[in-house]
């Protein structure tokens, strides 16, 4: 629970004053150190109309061509409140998307580059998203986990509706979508590492399936360079997957490549995620962010992070990578201070049982 949990953090403090529990008195408030009210994105949406005097673009569910040449690059202007402001029921304060510029992808990377941290966090999402909703969860992430350098999002064209499923998936999968976020990828890695970067990722739910394509794609095109150099060298710092809406075997076929070319890499998942459950009767096949999927070898390994203790009973079980205080720490401490999982202790435990399992494995508290 959030009790237990807040008094394990007090007692980290009592025993070390350097401990986790002044990191996370600062959790809720204020962005990052860079561009405080920016987020960049790159999307293969359609724009589909211009609101007003101040340039706010609606996207529809569809690409707007096909492949490489439906990219479109900019960045958005956020007006957000603080966490607490949020959350509150009393609170007036909302988030939103203030203005958008739109770069050809030469300006868009100069821009992104003009930043004093050179690093650059991206976020892919799940289904049933707008890109309005895309675009202000980039800058939430930003808020919450601190990070100091540049967020950008990844927006592809979710149909934004609940009974969008089966559309969803069909664009998620589709060859133009895929292709797209392979150039993106590639591209934000590539200008990174030129300008002495690095490069970090998290994607949620079906965005997986575009992250794990990209990522796959990334090692055969690169893999023996990245691979090669020391692992805190890396221009790929950390990549987090967080309740993957993705076939089992797909995803555990993904991860040995992704983990040779990472310096960290975890993965979230819960056996009472409501959502994948439902998925998975879809599909008729083990969705990943169900399930424990271990990779372990020498001197690289995914941290496995079980969230079953963060979900309550009257939530879906599906959002607790933004929503669970523990998770949004566990998050800072390694997009923030790049700490391994065993410098994590809270918000992570040790499972009792990962000697029986012959793999290191963790709970969120």
């Amino acid at each position: 629970t959030a009790e237990a949990w807040k008094e394990k953090i007090e007692e980290a403090a009592k025993s070390n004053p350097q401990s986790l529990a002044s990191v996370r008195k600062d959790v809720p408030q204020g962005l990052g150190d860079e561009d405080k009210d920016i987020v960049y994105f790159a999307t293969n949406r359609k724009i589909t109309a211009v609101r007003g005097k101040v340039r706010q673009y609606k996207y529809h569910g569809e690409i707007r061509a096909p492949g490489i040449p439906g990219l479109s690059w900019g960045s958005c202007k956020i007006d957000l409140p603080t966490r607490a402001q949020e959350q509150s029921w009393w609170s007036s304060n909302k988030a939103a998307i203030l203005d958008t510029n739109f770069y050809n992808e030469a300006n868009f990377f100069k821009q992104v580059s003009s930043a004093s941290s050179k690093d650059v966090f991206l976020f892919i999402h799940g289904y049933n998203n707008s890109f309005e909703d895309v675009v202000l969860q980039a800058a939430r992430m930003k808020r919450d986990l601190k990070f100091p350098g540049s967020v950008m999002a990844f927006s592809w064209p979710s149909q934004a509706s609940f009974s969008g499923y089966n559309a969803d998936q069909r664009l998620a999968d589709g060859k133009d979508t895929q292709e797209a976020f392979d150039y993106v990828l590639e591209k934000v890695v590539t200008n990174t590492e030129a300008q002495g970067g690095k490069v970090y990722l998290l994607a949620h739910s079906m965005g997986n399936r575009l992250m794990a394509h990209a990522l796959r794609n990334l090692y055969l095109k690169k893999g023996e360079a990245m691979e090669a150099k020391k692992k805190t060298d890396r221009t790929l710092s950390v990549v987090a997957f967080a309740a993957p809406d993705v076939d089992l075997n797909i995803f555990s076929a993904v991860i040995p490549s992704t983990v040779a070319i990472a310096d960290m890499v975890s993965f979230y998942y819960s056996t009472k995620d409501r959502a994948l459950g439902l998925s998975e009767e879809i599909h008729d096949m083990n969705r990943a962010g169900l399930h424990p999927v271990f990779y372990q070898q020498k001197n690289a390994e995914m941290t496995t992070v079980n969230t079953d203790k963060v979900q309550s009973w009257f939530s879906v079980g599906h959002a607790y990578y933004s929503s669970a205080d523990s998770a949004i720490l566990d998050l800072l401490l390694q997009f923030r201070y790049h700490r391994i999982a065993n410098k994590r202790l809270p918000p992570l435990e040790l499972d009792p049982e990962s000697k029986k399992l012959l793999f290191t494995h963790w709970f969120l508290l």
